[in-house]
């Protein structure tokens, strides 16, 4: 049924209304709401009630109402009578609507069109004919000129390059390692190598696990890529795996599984593989131990007990299952077992009864299941049980006969009697002991076998029977000798020659060429002569030809009576360096290579040519590394040739001694197992003893000469870090106790951190971190190590930046460097944009240049000293690196290109530091001149005035004011090596009465961050105090605070930036004079806030500014006494006031608490020093005191003695402060602390010996 509706008049009309035919419809879809046809008839119904109810006896009104009803109705049911028809009519009217839309749409398309050519294509044109791509099409036929947008749609991108993807697994390495240091890691995983993105932990006999990240996020779990079970089972295994791949794969999810979950990941790794490890091996032994007794044992050994997982117990000598009623030996145990206990232990052996400790080897190789054989480990058992038995033995025969001369062989366990005098070896007696069955087994050449049993029966039955045998009898003459002199001399040389014949076949199976055995001298001794040793493995052609050349002869020969130890003899000429060593002055050099052959191995094996093949690839790689050094000695700077000397090359190993005394040594080998050369660092002449300043970076030196084995870049480094590690060496390590509020835990004062061989990093108090680049020409570049290296807005965790660094070091900048510095104008002008393009021209011209002032590319000393390349590529360098007409321009001359903050893409030697130049971010930097050499004072420091101290460098001009800069302490600031001696040698503190100096000598470095640590204390006290209240202040690196009286002012010295100052200024005119002001400012600049820092002490200080005004002025006046106590020369003591509580003290609290307590009493400690005319040991005594503000009195605190002659003391002062305060009793308001210890210590005498 249509939809329809009721009109304004009330009368029944189509939606749309009834003009709806002849008006375009809307766009859009057609209304399809309506009124259902029961709610329209009910609605009518209801309004004709309605109406009649309404109309009452109104006739008139009736008739209308009648009317105009009867029509609505005939309406309605014309209306019904149509819907049965709507469908058709509906769909009509869709198609309609339809229609007149498309219509609409066509017309509103040509408008638009006509708009656009009439307005926006009035100049458009058709574009030029493709005339290249037809050329292309006709000439060549093909389509060359394809867009890229289609080729990218079906041929996928290009793989990254060799280079992008070795670059990427180095960072991968790098994040690698971080994760190992700072990860938990078992001490059984220490095997480890790290390379191509992988770490593959590697515990011997048990398995492999090779493992990486997929990010550098410290959150992303470890990722399990391969798994190795290297347990095996070589006797009984026949070379097949243990473990099949699906059981690979099971461990392999499970072990991920906890890799994922586990908050200690590599060691759950261990535990779970080390205990299935440990499972199989017990398996392994058990099966091993079932064929043993199928095959070879039989009943002599038998499984008593076998646990999966747990233990394997084994019985052997067992007297019973052998048939030996009358034996009575028990039966000897085995037992291997899993140590439940301690889970990461290997398998634990036990023997019942325990082994005798007759022979520590026998011992130690009885108590060992590495190499997983249950055979060898019975052997092993039982012959070391064997040796006791024969030791017995051997001491039964002793007590029968003290002549008895016999002796034990080890090797097999044999005791052997001599029955004659002379003896020889044929006519001894051989006692045995059998492995299997643990009986005696004598052997003695032409006896019968009947007599042998008889003996052996009766050692068997009883030992002590053989004091029945007959003692030794003389020779007589007319006996026949055993020994025959042709025969000896025939036996004796088929021993000589056997080695030689041993290693001449395992020569030519080596295919090495020799000349055979061959007879020397008297025809006593024999040689074999190589002709041609095979070429070692990664050396170059070159050197492999040059060292043939040089090599004259090779010989074997045999050293010693034992014959097991080789000597090799190398004959070498034209050797390329000349040494200092008066052995090393002749034209040939012989070089001895001896080799003990293994008692595992035949005289003359294979592995006697094998460490020889070793010993002859390190002398090669040796060789090639001297080769290059040989040729670039012409070419070597001079002051590398004055530097250092070649104190020792003999092949095997190259000797240089350097420094200016030539007192320090590293020593270059290759190591044939790791296949790495390997540096040892010592001293030598008068330094011989001391320790080398280079031990610090040894690891950093021997990485960067294995990845590049160049001397001259050995040299360069060492000679470039002497002097800055010498002075970094000086720097105390020790970690002391007291310095924060745990007075128990000690923190380190400097952890020296290498990163690179030429890169330090200094961790101050685990708080402050200092970045020290070492360069060449004798200095280095030092920067805030608390910035990111990677962008200087961000801050390394851990670590905070330092206010004021950069104004503190540019004070020991030398005058021609701060000559060298930008104009004001220049920091406060931008960098000028330069493009891309432009920039990598005007860069290679750069380098060409500078190459060109090095002596071209053919020296080994420009990679030492070119501008870093920078490590983004797509980041353009900054300006400064330029060759503009500067006037920061830097001297030519100097070895190292002063690069701007844009390009400290990489330093020299730390590839990893990297970050884009803060010029990019920030305005004010200097088109012209690097800011390395820029005094930019930091943001929360003002800049410094007024004269440098005698500590610094002479002829300092004054810091120029410069903008603020938040990362100015992130810009590297350039100082000589004298300069960083004079910053890190411990010296006095400069601008300081020698007398107010504390006793704790540091250096500037360490007066200048303890003092900014302090400072940061100083901040969370006042916050922490009540009688304390912070004050707004707008001069950065400035703390205000005022107590109730007094207001305070606290910054660093602006002329050292060594010490904090304190500036007290009184709120309103009271009893304060400038003296006590100065006083009180003294004491906190020597005793508070100086060496060694402690918070503590601060916070004493502090408690004191808030005590009121009568008890503070007493207190300064104490202090007075402490800094100047000569000008009371009538006291017999002089007086300290401990802020903390001191080690002497009484045993009220720990040492270095805070020994200030105020509230309704004060409690303060005082040391009194005894003042002597003759020098000898002072006496000190530790006095602590209490003072009632309520009543006024001053007296001794009651805190119990420990020794007695400190009780003694202890009641001589109480005695003398009660006396005081009889005759002198406290007035109201009157504070009696300073009355009463001038008192104190005015008439104080001890006895002799009588101290604290």
């Amino acid at each position: 049924m249509a939809p329809v509706q009721i009109g304004s008049d009330g009368q029944l009309v189509p939606i749309g209304g009834p003009t709806s035919a002849t008006q375009p419809p809307p766009p859009g879809p057609p209304a399809t709401q309506g009124v259902r046809l029961s709610l329209l008839i009910e609605f009518l119904l209801q309004r004709t009630y309605h109406e009649i109810t309404l109309l009452g006896e109104l006739k008139i009104e009736i008739v209308q109402f009648s009317s105009r009803t009867r029509q609505l109705f005939v309406r309605l049911l014309a209306l019904v009578k149509w819907a049965s028809n709507a469908g058709k009519v509906e769909k009509c009217a869709m198609i309609s609507s339809f229609l007149d839309q498309q219509a609409f749409l066509f017309v509103d398309t040509a408008d638009r069109l006509a708009s656009l050519a009439r307005d926006a294509l009035v100049h458009a044109r058709l574009p030029s004919f493709a005339i290249p791509f037809a050329i292309d099409v006709l000439t060549t036929g093909s389509y060359p000129r394809l867009p890229t947008c289609i080729r990218d749609k079906i041929i996928p991108p290009d793989p990254i390059t060799k280079v992008e993807k070795q670059t990427t697994l180095n960072q991968l390495n790098q994040i690698l390692r971080h994760r190992l240091v700072t990860t938990d890691l078992p001490p059984q995983l220490a095997n480890l190598t790290v390379a191509n993105g992988r770490v593959k932990f590697r515990v011997e006999g048990e398995f492999e696990a090779t493992l990486t990240v997929m990010g550098d996020d410290p959150d992303i779990p470890w990722r399990l890529l391969k798994l190795e079970i290297l347990v095996e089972d070589k006797e009984t295994g026949d070379g097949r795996a243990l473990v099949h791949s699906m059981q690979v794969n099971f461990i392999h999810e499970l072990v991920q599984s906890r890799l994922f979950a586990d908050e200690k990941p590599l060691q759950d790794m261990y535990s779970c593989l080390h205990s299935f490890c440990l499972s199989l091996q017990l398996e392994v032994l058990h099966s091993q131990t079932l064929m043993l007794v199928r095959e070879r044992w039989g009943d002599l050994v038998q499984v008593e007990r076998y646990m999966p997982a747990k233990c394997l117990t084994l019985a052997v000598w067992n007297q019973q299952v052998l048939g030996r009623k009358t034996g009575t030996a028990s039966v000897h145990k085995v037992t291997i077992k899993i140590d439940e206990s301690d889970c990461s232990k290997p398998l634990q052996i036990s023997h019942d009864p325990p082994l005798p400790a007759c022979d520590s080897r026998l011992m130690e190789r009885a108590m060992k299941i590495d190499h997983l054989s249950v055979e060898k480990l019975l052997i092993d058992s039982v012959h070391a049980r064997s040796h006791q038995k024969l030791q017995e033995l051997k001491a039964i025969l002793k007590s029968s006969n003290p002549n008895d001369s016999s002796f034990i062989e080890t090797a097999l366990p044999t005791l052997v009697i001599p029955i004659l005098e002379p003896c020889g070896r044929s006519e001894c007696l051989h006692i045995f002991v059998d492995l299997h069955s643990g009986m005696f087994q004598p052997m003695l050449y032409g006896i019968d076998q009947s007599i042998l049993d008889d003996i052996e029966k009766t050692i068997n039955d009883d030992m002590k029977h053989q004091g029945a045998l007959e003692p030794k009898k003389p020779k007589r003459s007319g006996e026949m000798s055993a020994f025959n002199k042709e025969l000896a001399h025939l036996v004796a040389m088929c021993d000589t020659n056997m080695p030689f014949i041993g290693l001449r076949v395992e020569l030519s199976q080596m295919e090495i060429p020799h000349q055979g055995v061959q007879v020397e001298g008297d025809g006593c001794s024999h040689a074999i002569r190589i002709l041609k040793i095979p070429p070692s493995k990664g050396v170059g052609e070159e050197t492999r030809q040059a060292l043939e050349r040089s090599l004259l002869d090779c010989t074997f020969r045999l050293q010693g009576r034992n014959n097991r130890t080789w000597v090799a003899e190398l004959v070498l000429a034209n050797c390329p360096l000349n040494s200092t060593h008066s052995k090393e002055q002749a034209s040939t050099r012989h070089v001895y290579l001896t080799y003990e052959n293994p008692l595992s191995e035949p005289v003359g094996g294979r592995k006697v040519v094998e460490m020889f093949l070793n010993d002859w690839s390190a002398i090669s790689q040796l060789y090639q590394c001297v080769l290059v050094f040989s040729r670039s000695l012409p070419e070597m700077p001079s002051y590398l040739s004055l530097f250092s000397e070649i104190r020792l090359y003999n092949y095997r190993k190259l000797v240089l001694c350097y420094g200016s005394t030539k007192g320090s040594s590293v020593t270059i080998q290759w190591n044939s197992s790791t296949q790495r050369f390997h540096l040892s660092l010592g001293t030598v002449g008068p330094n011989s003893g001391c320790s080398n300043c280079h031990n610090i970076i040894l690891h950093q030196l021997q990485e960067m000469f294995n990845k590049t084995p160049t001397v001259v870049q050995l040299l360069q480094v060492l000679s470039d870090t002497q002097a800055p590690l010498n002075a970094i060496n000086k720097l105390p390590t020790v970690p002391m106790l007291g310095l924060t509020q745990r007075t128990n835990t000690a923190y380190q004062c400097f952890s020296i951190l290498p990163q690179s061989p030429t890169h330090i990093r200094l961790a101050f108090r685990n708080m402050y971190c200092i970045d020290i680049y070492c360069r060449s020409r004798g200095v280095v570049a030092i920067r805030d190590g608390a910035y990111s290296l990677f962008d200087n807005t961000k801050i390394v965790e851990g670590f905070y930046p330092a206010p004021g660094l950069k104004t503190f070091l540019n004070m020991f900048v030398d005058s021609n460097q701060d000559a060298r510095r930008r104009s004001v104008n220049e920091d406060d002008n931008p960098p000028s944009p330069v493009g891309g393009d432009i920039m990598d021209t005007l860069m290679s011209q750069f380098q060409a240049q500078q190459q060109t002032m090095r002596g071209g590319p053919g020296g080994v000393y420009p990679p030492l000293t070119s501008p870093p390349t920078p490590y983004h590529p797509n980041v353009a360098p900054s300006p400064s690196m330029m060759p503009t007409q500067s006037p920061g321009a830097l001297d030519p001359s100097s070895p190292y290109a002063m690069v701007s903050p844009s390009q400290r893409g990489q330093w020299p030697g730390s590839p990893q530091v990297s970050g884009p130049s803060p010029g990019a971010r920030i305005h004010g930097m200097s088109p012209g001149n690097p800011s390395l050499h820029s005094p930019i004072p930091d943001a929360s420091h003002s800049p410094r005035t007024g004269s440098s101290s005698g500590a610094m460098p002479s002829s300092m001009p004054p810091p120029r004011k410069l903008p603020q800069r938040s990362w100015a302490a992130s810009i590297p600031t350039i100082l000589t090596h004298n300069a960083l001696h004079v910053l890190l040698l411990p010296s006095p503190t400069p601008c300081l009465v020698p007398g107010l100096a504390g006793s704790y000598l540091c250096s500037p470095l360490e007066r200048f961050l303890g003092s900014v640590i302090m400072r940061r204390h100083l901040q969370r006290i006042i916050q922490l105090e009540p009688n304390l209240s912070i004050v707004n202040s707008n001069e950065p690196g400035v703390i205000m605070f005022k107590t109730e009286v007094l207001k305070c002012r606290v910054a660093l010295n602006p002329k050292t930036y060594q010490t904090l100052q304190l500036k007290v200024t009184p709120e309103n005119a009271g009893p304060w004079s400038q003296e006590e002001l100065q006083v009180l400012e003294k004491f906190f600049e020597t005793r508070v806030a100086g060496p060694p820092f402690k918070y503590n002490t601060l916070n004493a200080f502090t408690k004191l500014l808030g005590a009121p005004t009568n008890i503070l002025r007493d207190c300064v006046r104490i202090m007075k006494l402490e800094l100047f106590p000569d000008q009371a020369t009538q006291l017999k003591w002089n007086v300290q006031f401990c802020l903390t509580i001191p080690p002497s003290a009484p045993p009220i609290a720990p040492p270095g608490t805070i020994a200030v307590v105020l509230k309704s009493k004060m409690l303060f400690f005082l040391q009194l020093t005894q003042r002597l005319p003759v020098p000898q040991e002072p006496v000190n005594i530790i006095v602590p005191i209490v003072y009632d503000m309520a009543t006024g009195l001053t007296q001794q605190a009651d805190i119990p003695r420990q020794h007695s002659s400190s009780g003694a003391a202890a009641l001589m002062v109480s005695n003398i402060l009660k006396r005081f305060n009889e005759l002198h009793p406290a007035r109201q308001g009157e504070c009696t602390i300073f009355a009463s210890v001038h008192e104190l210590m005015a008439n104080l005498n001890l006895p002799p010996g009588g101290r604290q």
